[in-house]
């Protein structure tokens, strides 16, 4: 496996993991982007709870 091949199979799996956050609505309206929480956690900024359990992401990938 090369080195590139290494980097690209980390961009994918970091994709799909991303793919099931939520974005914060309250820094969307406050700073002009969300952002991304994991399901179950609190946003750093206004402590706003993602809907879901905690480790969903990572749940929802080992079971494809």
């Amino acid at each position: 496996m090369s080195m590139g091949d290494h980097y690209k199979d980390v961009k994918e799996y970091k994709a799909s993991i991303r793919k099931y956050w939520n974005e914060c609505p309250k820094c969307k309206k406050r700073f002009g982007t969300a952002t991304l929480v994991a399901p179950g956690k609190r946003c750093r900024h206004d402590n706003w709870l993602s809907p879901g359990n905690i480790g969903d992401d990572v749940k929802s990938i080992e079971e494809k």
